[in-house]
């Protein structure tokens, strides 16, 4: 990123927007839901690790303290499947 100080800001209140969003769905019924990381697979493994793991593994854990189920999409995503893996 160009302006990291500012990059990370946004990923960070834009976790927590989502983390709101998907409490309210799960509270309405939801049982899984899912994430979508649509621009995820243009990030190199190590830019992934550094930028959307952390969020993402946030955000499922907040789902799961819910009670429901996280899923997730990465595309295109084929260099990062070992990452996700462990993204759990």
């Amino acid at each position: 990123a160009e302006h990291p100080r500012a990059f990370s800001e946004f990923i960070k209140k834009l976790t927590t927007m989502t983390e709101n969003y998907l409490e309210a769905q799960i509270q309405a019924g939801a049982q899984v839901v899912q994430l979508f990381d649509s621009w995820g697979g243009n990030l190199s493994a190590e830019e992934w690790r550094a930028w959307s793991l952390p969020s993402i593994q946030q955000i499922s854990e907040k789902i799961r303290s819910l009670g429901a189920i996280p899923a997730l999409y990465v595309q295109p995503a084929s260099h990062l499947l070992s990452e996700i893996a462990k993204s759990k």
